[in-house]
């Protein structure tokens, strides 16, 4: 009896206990079921608000599509706005340029026309009037008596003492003196000869090439001669002559006087007679030539400066005083030894 009891309580627990997990079974699948509607709810909650986000998003983009496309075609009208000023801008550059060029030329022009009437006038105004200097040029006759004095006090005593030691005592200093001024007068007289013939070449080619043009046999205008003369002054410095040009003439010249005239290859005396050659090239291609005056005249205290004495009578002439002119005006003394 007392197992049978036992029996049935064992039952009923078990029963109990099924009933209880029964119940907390049905719970537990009733809060499951809830929490699934739950989730489904929540995501289709957070579905419609994913749709609504996108929509939104889809319609800002729209919106920024459309902004930017507005900008795109603003920039074009912009660029293509610059594109035609740039053009513009361009082409009336190219017109400023092409005005500057043609306003440039019509100054060269007129500054040319301006230069060739001065040249003609000034050439019409010097035509063989030596009074009339150019302060512009460095060869006009102030500054070749310059030159002349220099070439005296310079290259003139080196010589000098070049000759005394060849002869070795066997000339006197009048003697040497005059070697000095028969080198200058043979420049002087070589140059004069190469002048006057270049300019009569001058003169015939030119009129040659006006006979081929005009079929004119004419005498050339003064004025055109006297452009001539002063571009010979400008090419001085290349036309003048060398020493090697002249060595033959003066070693012939010499040669009948002295019975040694190897003096003349010393090199300062070659030196000598190049500044001589120099010096007078730039005389006799003066308009009109410049002059030496070798020679003493009754007036020679007013043209020579004193070598060593002084007095009233010249003994004999040291250096050459320098005329504007042959018979002009005294440009630089000369120098003379006097005595009483």
């Amino acid at each position: 009896m007392a197992s049978c009891s036992g029996l049935v309580f064992i039952i009923e627990t078990v029963a109990l206990a099924l009933l209880i997990l029964l119940v907390l079974g049905l719970v537990i699948g009733k809060c499951l079921g809830y929490i699934e509607i739950y989730r489904s709810e929540r995501r289709r909650q957070n579905y419609v608000k994913l749709e609504e986000s996108t929509e939104r998003n889809t319609k800002g983009n729209d919106q920024v599509d459309n902004w930017v496309q507005n900008r795109l075609r603003r920039l074009q009208e912009i660029e293509a706005s610059y594109e035609n000023q740039k053009q513009e801008v361009e082409s009336l550059q190219e017109q400023l340029r092409q005005e500057r060029a043609e306003k440039k030329k019509e100054i060269a022009e007129k500054d040319d026309a301006l230069k060739r009437l001065s040249a003609i006038m000034s050439s019409r105004l010097k035509d063989g009037n030596p009074n009339v200097a150019d302060l512009n040029d460095q060869n006009r006759p102030t500054k070749i008596g310059e030159q002349f004095s220099e070439l005296y006090d310079n290259q003139w005593t080196d010589a000098y003492d070049a000759i005394q030691t060849y002869f070795e005592l066997q000339k006197n200093e009048s003697e040497i003196i005059g070697l000095l001024l028969d080198i200058l007068e043979q420049c002087f007289k070589f140059c004069k000869d190469r002048a006057n013939n270049q300019l009569t070449h001058l003169n015939d080619d030119v009129k040659k090439l006006a006979l081929t043009i005009t079929k004119k046999d004419t005498k050339l205008r003064g004025d055109l001669m006297q452009r001539i003369k002063e571009e010979r002054k400008l090419c001085a410095v290349d036309e003048q002559p060398k020493c090697n040009e002249i060595a033959s003439i003066i070693k012939q010249h010499f040669s009948a006087k002295e019975a040694k005239e190897g003096f003349l290859d010393d090199l300062t005396v070659i030196q000598f007679t190049q500044e001589c050659l120099k010096l007078c090239w730039l005389m006799v291609i003066q308009d009109p030539p410049m002059s030496m005056m070798l020679k003493h005249t009754e007036n020679a205290q007013d043209l020579f400066k004193a070598y060593k004495n002084r007095g009233k009578h010249v003994s004999f002439v040291v250096w050459p005083a320098l005329l504007l002119e042959e018979g002009g005006s005294l440009i630089s003394k000369g120098i003379a030894e006097f005595h009483e």
